[in-house]
């Protein structure tokens, strides 16, 4: 992996977005090996000079161009160094989204025949598969929605727990959900997330007590219950 940029702000935008990148379910550097980075520079002007940012596949070569810094900055007033630092990482990790369909996803209309894992991201995310080029020779709405889900749940913008099987599968690697509870609290951290229970788990006779509907609920069970008494009578889990 190469990495080129041209001053101090772009290679402060390299070393977040390493931090992003070593919180992948495997190493950065074997998802971007063999790729250069360009932060701030364009390596290919002539055929893209407008861009933002863009992957080139055959090459590898994931870029952030000066726009990708600067673009629209003069019809705003006080522009500061993290707001351009900010803009510049979310279009280098909106790159590596791509770099990432291009590795483990069908394309072009390979995608419209035999969608393969598509199909699965479209129902983990929400988004409708469309893969029309809309007139564009560069552009299909699918490869920028999966870019931008993937930019955003790398970020912790978007989360939960179907998304993140999904991204977790294409590694080969199983999601495993991970729920926190605290004796005397009725806080329930779900993958870090807080959310409230109407009752805390407790101990006693030396057993620890928690509350079935909230747990199973967040393992993805629907559970059945009897509101004249407050008993569960079933747990569905699918």
């Amino acid at each position: 992996m190469q990495i080129y940029h041209h001053n101090e702000l772009s290679g402060q935008v390299w070393q977040e977005a390493k931090r992003y990148m070593e919180a992948m379910p495997i190493p950065y550097r074997r998802l971007l090996e063999g790729a250069n980075i360009y932060l701030g520079m364009n390596p290919r002007p002539h055929i893209r000079p407008t861009y933002r940012g863009y992957y080139a596949p055959a090459r590898k070569d994931i870029v952030v161009t000066a726009r990708g810094f600067y673009d629209n900055a003069k019809h705003l007033e006080h522009i500061t160094d993290a707001w351009r630092a900010d803009r510049a990482l979310k279009t280098l990790l909106h790159e590596i989204g791509h770099l990432i369909h291009f590795d483990f996803l069908p394309h072009h209309s390979a995608a419209k025949v035999e969608p393969g894992l598509w199909q699965p991201w479209s129902e983990a995310t929400g988004y409708e598969l469309e893969f029309d080029r809309g007139g564009r020779h560069d552009s299909v709405k699918s490869y920028e929605d999966f870019a931008n889900d993937f930019r955003d749940w790398l970020m912790g913008i978007v989360g939960g727990a179907e998304r993140k099987k999904f991204y977790y599968s294409l590694w080969g690697q199983e999601y495993i959900m991970k729920i926190e509870l605290e004796i005397g609290s009725k806080i329930i951290k779900v993958d870090g997330e807080p959310l409230k229970m109407d009752v805390a788990p407790f101990i006693k006779d030396g057993r620890t007590f928690v509350p079935l509907r909230f747990v199973s609920e967040a393992l993805g069970a629907e559970v059945d219950w009897e509101p004249k008494t407050g008993k569960v009578e079933k747990v569905y889990v699918y």
